[in-house]
């Protein structure tokens, strides 16, 4: 079984390893004024029937291997272009989120992508904010999130497109900054109109 995710394309399973493959387009709604825009598609621990998407529309959730969705947020919620998710490694009901406030379309005018995490404790359903420690405003997007677990605890790593990493080793209750001064860390072009403005 493989999932894949087009971004402004399509959202693909194989359920033959990869000899044929079906599109599960439910998500995508005709008059949504982003094609398509997937970003990352991560599959629930505990069960893998339970898939989450994030896209220029917002965040998805299929219980059901992608056949049917609900749409979580969208452009009204703090992160209208999320990109980056994560599953707490203790209890996957917890589950992480990163992006900015408005899309890269924004940011050519702006510079300013005011990205932040926030989190949710019923698996997406309500939200709150859990940037404590990272720049408010953030003028960079966080494009990477990674996280590290041990028996009975765990550590976030988020990366801008600043070359800024931070973490957090308290469930994102806050945050320290562990490195800067790094390249972009950013997928394509993304760091060129958020760094203009410090050009």
């Amino acid at each position: 079984l493989i999932y894949a995710g087009v971004e402004q394309g399509a959202v693909l399973r194989s359920t033959n390893g990869g000899r044929s493959w079906a599109e599960l387009a439910t998500y995508y709604k005709a008059g949504d004024p982003v094609y398509k825009d997937t970003h990352q598609m991560l599959l629930r621990p505990s069960n893998q029937d339970d898939i989450y998407l994030t896209g220029g529309m917002g965040v998805y959730h299929s219980p059901d291997a992608g056949n049917t969705w609900e749409h979580l947020t969208d452009h009204s919620f703090r992160i209208s272009y999320p990109d980056q998710f994560q599953f707490s490694p203790l209890d996957d009901r917890t589950v992480f989120l990163a992006g900015a406030a408005h899309g890269p379309g924004a940011w050519r005018q702006t510079h300013m992508a005011d990205a932040t995490i926030m989190r949710s404790r019923d698996g997406g359903h309500t939200w709150e904010p859990a940037g404590n420690g990272l720049p408010s405003p953030m003028r960079a997007n966080i494009e990477a999130m990674a996280c590290v677990g041990w028996p009975g605890g765990y550590a976030l790593f988020a990366g801008n497109t600043d070359g800024d990493v931070f973490t957090s080793e308290d469930g994102g209750d806050s945050w320290t900054l562990a490195a800067s001064g790094l390249a972009p860390i950013s997928k394509g072009g993304h760091f060129q109109p958020l760094q203009a403005a410090a050009a």
